[in-house]
């Protein structure tokens, strides 16, 4: 359930990307543009420094313009906003303490199932390592 105590803005959340990496990059792309609909589509991008080629995060929205309030006029750039706001929530850098040991936790675990099945299936005569 969302608890609206544990939210952080997109700007705390791109502030403290950087904090962390200072040599980080995060980039945008607009994927998807219909003026005519009012709909438009982000992805962006996190890259833990300017220099590595396979992203560390990515994160989409869709965005639409409304009737009124701030998507009245400026859809395309909440959107965006957005966008990075995901990409910063799905990273493994942003993770709280109790949601890293889960991230731990399971990476653990699938190691150690990996191992028991390739003892499982082995020949008992044979040596694996």
């Amino acid at each position: 359930m969302f608890n609206l105590s544990d939210y952080e803005d997109v700007d705390t959340r791109i502030h403290k990307f950087y904090e962390i990496y200072p040599d980080g990059a995060i980039h945008t792309e607009l994927v998807y543009n219909d003026e005519e609909k009012g709909i438009v589509i982000f992805k962006a991008t996190a890259y833990r420094t300017y220099a590595d080629s396979v992203a560390s995060a990515t994160g989409y929205a869709r965005g639409a313009r409304k009737e009124r309030g701030v998507d009245s006029t400026h859809w395309t750039e909440n959107c965006e906003t957005s966008s990075i706001g995901r990409c910063m929530a799905t990273s493994e850098f942003l993770l709280r303490e109790s949601e890293l040991h889960l991230l731990k936790w399971l990476r653990l675990r699938t190691i150690r199932q990996a191992v028991t099945n390739r003892f499982a299936y082995a020949p008992k005569n044979r040596r694996l390592f």
